[in-house]
């Protein structure tokens, strides 16, 4: 048996901890790393930066949306991996250029490399698990891509314990969540035992990282809730009729829920590949 945290949920809870990331006093999270802080206000600012001063945005699926969170967006999963990927540091990177030549204060240059550093490797965790090219061998580079980008969090997590000059209650809002860390290492360890089960029983078969996760469950949870009123406690009289007209009326695959995209759904086939067409077969 594998413990193994759904890398979709993991990525909202990073991105929440970042959000609640703020200098404020009452602030519940400050982040730190080193002598950097990893604060939300430079997501805001860098995509502000983006929108003003180019007619092609670098990040051009950046909205409002993806800043102003209400509860319901904040369980988009496209919403928390567009602040988290690849284009994100891309952007994050020509903004801390930007402020580094407009003669920005120390201070803030060390800010802004952290989170490029911390970019870095969220963007590697997202673009490994949302690969579509399977993996056949534990020696495959994005396994140990992972685990690198693991490390990452847990020697911030040893840099942040060793500052025993401060209370635990200070140094625990200087990294993320004691839950998001773990199921951080659930994610890396579990999918990476998931693979040499795999490898070791059925020689040959591969394991597509996107398609290892939970969102056909949380597709089907988002229709249950539409049709009951946004009710995520239906009872076993509302539940039952729901799920029979999401199966027989509607399908268990759509695209209007937080799961968003359907190609990356388990055992769903995607629509992208080659279909057979009718002339083919006189050929």
């Amino acid at each position: 048996m594998v413990f193994y945290m759904d890398p979709w949920h993991n990525f909202k809870k990073i991105r929440n901890g970042i959000e609640k990331s703020s200098e404020f006093e009452k602030s519940t999270r400050t982040l730190q790393n080193g002598n950097g802080k990893i604060l939300w206000k430079y997501w805001k600012d860098a995509y502000t930066f983006d929108q003003e001063n180019h007619s092609l945005p670098l990040h051009h699926r950046l909205k409002p949306e993806h800043f102003d969170l209400t509860p319901a967006l904040r369980m988009r999963n496209h919403l928390a991996e567009q602040v988290l990927n690849k284009d994100m540091l891309y952007l994050m990177k020509v903004y801390k250029s930007y402020r580094a030549s407009q003669g920005a204060a120390h201070v803030e240059c060390q800010d802004l490399e952290a989170v490029v550093n911390f970019l870095e490797n969220t963007s590697k965790l997202i673009e490994n698990f949302t690969d579509r090219r399977p993996f056949y061998s534990l020696q495959d580079m994005r396994l140990l891509t992972n685990e690198q980008c693991f490390k990452y969090f847990q020697n911030w997590e040893n840099t942040v314990n060793s500052m025993t000059q401060i209370s635990a209650t200070k140094r625990n809002k200087k990294m993320l969540s004691d839950k998001a860390r773990f199921d951080i290492y659930s994610m890396v360890v579990g999918f990476k035992q998931i693979c040499a089960i795999t490898f070791a029983k059925n020689p040959g078969t591969g394991i597509v990282a996107s398609m290892s996760n939970s969102n056909l469950v949380e597709n089907i949870f988002c229709q249950q809730r539409g049709k009951n009123g946004q009710n995520s406690n239906p009872r076993y009289s509302q539940y039952g009729p729901a799920i029979n007209a999401i199966c027989l009326g509607q399908t268990t695959t759509t695209t209007k829920c937080n799961s968003g995209k359907t190609e990356q759904l388990p055992f769903f086939k995607p629509s992208t590949l080659t279909k057979k067409r009718k002339y083919d077969q006189h050929e």
